[in-house]
């Protein structure tokens, strides 16, 4: 019998469908952008195709988007990040600000390059992300694990096996986290202060639990819907635009 997480996500397609005929994917009856890039990065095994949606509603509402250029996110966080801060390093200017969008493990991989960024991050949106239950364990606990392999509810263990598969199959040779690599000391490392920080969850995901998405600050908003269509699920769409609205610190 198929696990009951895999079997809900298959409700995501209709979210998809849903979204077609809503008058907020083109852009009604949402707070309009000021022009500035937003990165927007996908979840485990996935990559920017399936967030191809999204990136045209931001720019349909004002933004820039940006694609991670990931073509799995899969195997080693810290060469991951690399890639994307190169990315970044060749299209901002020194002076300028953007937003990051992360779902499920892209939010982990977007909190690390928020720190790594500092001021340059106006906003850190994490949609369906396990980020809060890891921060509750603490660096030190959460150090004896991968992210994608710690037990105790951040995510459904046939996730939490597919990354850690992924690590042994994609990058033999990380040892993450004994590498003590930049992506673990951003990944628990402040944020700047002028970093607003919000975190959009389901209460019906079966992937990622409830007290795991939610994060220790910033702002947290609850939707209803499947893990991987959130990012297809209008509720979701609404609390984005109203947080990148909101003008960050200086």
């Amino acid at each position: 019998m198929a696990d009951p997480s895999i079997v809900q996500e298959g409700l995501a397609v209709g979210e998809f469908l849903a979204l077609q005929s809503d008058r907020i994917l083109y852009g009604e009856g949402v707070p309009q952008g000021d022009g500035s890039k937003v990165l927007v990065l996908p979840g485990l095994m996935g990559n920017d195709l399936y967030l191809g949606t999204i990136r045209r509603w931001l720019k349909r509402i004002g933004y820039e988007p940006i694609a991670s250029d990931l073509w799995l996110n899969a195997g080693c966080a810290n060469r991951m990040a690399g890639e994307v801060g190169q990315k970044l390093a060749r299209i901002l200017r020194p002076d300028e600000r953007l937003a990051i969008i992360g779902h499920s493990r892209g939010g982990m991989l977007g909190k690390s390059l928020a720190a790594r960024l500092g001021p340059q991050v106006s906003h850190l949106i994490l949609v369906g992300s396990p980020l809060g239950g890891l921060l509750s364990l603490g660096a030190r606990r959460a150090s004896r694990y991968n992210p994608v392999m710690v037990k105790g509810g951040l995510a459904q263990q046939w996730v939490l096996n597919a990354g850690r598969a992924a690590n042994r199959f994609f990058d033999p040779d990380c040892d993450a986290p004994a590498c003590d690599c930049d992506y673990y000391r951003n990944l628990f490392a402040s944020l700047h202060e002028g970093t607003q920080v919000s975190a959009i969850y389901s209460t019906d995901d079966a992937i990622v639990p409830v007290l795991s998405a939610r994060m220790p600050y910033g702002q947290n908003q609850s939707v209803r819907g499947s893990h991987s269509g959130l990012m297809f699920n209008r509720a979701v769409y609404a609390h984005i635009a109203a947080a990148l609205a909101k003008p960050p610190a200086p």
